[in-house]
């Protein structure tokens, strides 16, 4: 299910990783609220890159428990009692509706996919720095073009956008030193 909640007693914004289970004991129109131990299965989000579902440190698990008067999931009074990939155990001091969320951090690129990704970044960049000279020598050449002040408008904002690639491509491996900084401010004119 993808469906955002926050909780009452945990940071950061998490995911309804499971049915729902609610827990009532009625006694001749009674409630009561006794201890409870629940178990259910974990829908976790799928990694691209990998065969299952994210692993360990691609999300946090978190039992908790529906609070009728603030409509809210909420931790106290819920916790872990046995966990695996596809489910979690928990125990309550109360009944209530109980659900599984997960806080899901992302899926690990394997290095092989970074690097052919890094590749196709430079090599579409490089593509498009390449057209866009095409277009300004083509803006160039016939005297038609250059004198009207829809193309001039044209070959400025062409020559604008080949300069940010450039300076992208050339600054895009110059993340430790000062280069990186100057890259930065001159690709963000106006600030």
């Amino acid at each position: 299910m993808n469906v955002s909640v926050n909780v009452t007693g945990a940071s950061g914004l998490w995911l309804i990783a499971s049915g729902t289970i609610g827990i009532r004991l009625t006694i001749n129109d009674a409630r009561y609220s006794i201890p409870v131990r629940y178990g259910l299965p974990i829908q976790a989000p799928k990694c691209g890159f990998s065969e299952g579902a994210a692993t360990g440190n691609g999300y946090k698990k978190l039992c908790s428990f529906w609070n009728t008067s603030t409509s809210m999931f909420a931790i106290t009074g819920v916790s872990e009692i046995e966990t695996g990939d596809e489910f979690l155990a928990c125990q309550s001091s109360h009944t209530t509706s109980f659900a599984v969320l997960l806080q899901f951090n992302g899926c690990p690129i394997p290095e092989v996919h970074a690097r052919i990704m890094d590749a196709m970044t430079k090599a579409f960049i490089a593509i498009s720095i390449t057209s866009l000279f095409i277009t300004i020598c083509i803006f160039l050449i016939f005297e038609a073009l250059r004198n009207s002040e829809r193309y001039q408008i044209h070959i400025n904002f062409t020559a604008s956008l080949m300069a940010a690639l450039t300076l992208f491509l050339l600054g895009i491996d110059m993340t430790n030193n000062k280069v990186c900084k100057c890259v930065n401010i001159l690709s963000h004119p106006g600030r």
